[in-house]
């Protein structure tokens, strides 16, 4: 198990809540409210993950929009460590905040974002201990795209992230055709992001007691 240090960053990618801003795909079916709900609850259950005592890695909030920081700190807490997110798409974004982690001391990084409920402080953990044998991770969604990304600093690839048609349904198989030949990549299990209606009813089904249940989220 690694030693608690902030050369192990985790980067968390999240917007700030807004309506109409924020999971749009489910708010064309619940509402704009409901939606917005549904988001902050997700991103204050993830935090609470995120703030266990011992966490083996140092977590940087990047948040969009770039004017938005003064909110952010209102939300979430001036304590943490904010950055705004920076480039024109998100695969663009992600890059720069893997530059801006390893411009430092930083020697694994991990992005993620805010809304796969069933993303556990302990899949992280075996996230960034998987990156001390691989060069890479990844963790592939079940909409074809993924809600993890790692490397360590000297094998960090950004042509990983360009020409990517974000939001459709081979983003995942698209961005592992474009790792670097012979990069040694550990891939994690499938999750489930929420983001349309099919995924909320598929998460509501879901065993009681395994991850959040929908009524956890909507409270």
């Amino acid at each position: 198990m690694m030693k608690m240090t902030s050369v192990n960053q985790l980067l968390v990618f999240m917007k700030y809540p807004e309506e109409g801003k924020v999971k749009t795909r489910l708010a064309s079916v619940l509402d704009v409210k409901s939606a917005l709900v549904l988001y902050k609850r997700m991103v204050t259950c993830l935090m609470k993950k995120l703030d266990e005592p011992g966490q083996p890695f140092f977590t940087r909030i990047f948040y969009y929009p770039a004017e938005r920081g003064a909110d952010m700190k209102n939300w979430l807490g001036s304590t943490r460590a904010y950055m705004p997110q920076r480039g024109d798409d998100l695969g663009l974004r992600m890059e720069n905040a893997f530059l801006d982690a390893f411009a430092g001391s930083c020697e694994k990084a991990i992005i993620i974002g805010c809304d796969v409920p069933d993303l556990s402080a302990e899949l992280i953990i075996e996230a960034f201990d998987r990156l001390e044998g691989r060069d890479a991770v990844i963790g592939p969604s079940m909409d074809g795209g993924y809600y993890l990304v790692g490397f360590r600093r000297e094998k960090f690839a950004p042509q990983i992230f360009c020409g990517i048609k974000w939001g459709e349904s081979d983003v995942f198989q698209k961005t592992m055709e474009k790792f670097p030949p012979g990069f040694k990549i550990h891939i994690l299990p499938r999750l489930r992001d929420l983001d349309t209606f099919e995924d909320l009813m598929a998460f509501s089904k879901k065993p009681s007691g395994r991850g959040l249940q929908i009524g956890e989220l909507l409270r």
